[in-house]
């Protein structure tokens, strides 16, 4: 069976801290059992919220809009859209920012969105020795 992801995970942080969000595979067994598996992510920094929030303001975006993430083609692009069921979701100030859907999750577990200077940037994760 295919696995299912778990049904939503919101990545809150302290002011000024990194946010690493964590997501966990289901997968079905013959008998009802299911395995595990949890992942890191995205890593998304203090200076990456702020620069979304600024982003949505200047938009003029309703509360209950964020900056989207979505795979198109051979690259991921930004789109403004709503929460949907099985989100990631990740907050500055008590506003969603940013949205991941499941593939988009995967795509990026591991990585760090950052800021340099005023553009976001996604940052592959680091080689471990």
């Amino acid at each position: 069976m295919k696995p299912r992801r778990a049904p939503q995970v919101a990545a809150v942080a302290d002011a000024g801290k990194p946010v690493v969000a964590r997501n966990t595979l289901y997968t079905d067994f013959a008998q009802g059992r299911f395995a595990t598996k949890e992942f890191e992510v995205l890593t998304i920094t203090e200076a990456a919220r702020a620069r979304l929030a600024q982003m949505l303001k200047q938009r003029d975006a309703l509360e209950d809009i964020a900056v989207r993430f979505v795979y198109e083609g051979q690259g991921i692009a930004l789109q403004y859209n709503s929460e949907r069921t099985g989100d990631t979701t990740f907050q500055h100030e008590g506003r969603t920012v940013l949205l991941l859907d499941a593939k988009v999750s995967e795509l990026l577990a591991e990585n760090t969105l950052d800021l340099e200077g005023t553009k976001l940037k996604l940052q592959p994760p680091k080689e471990s020795k």
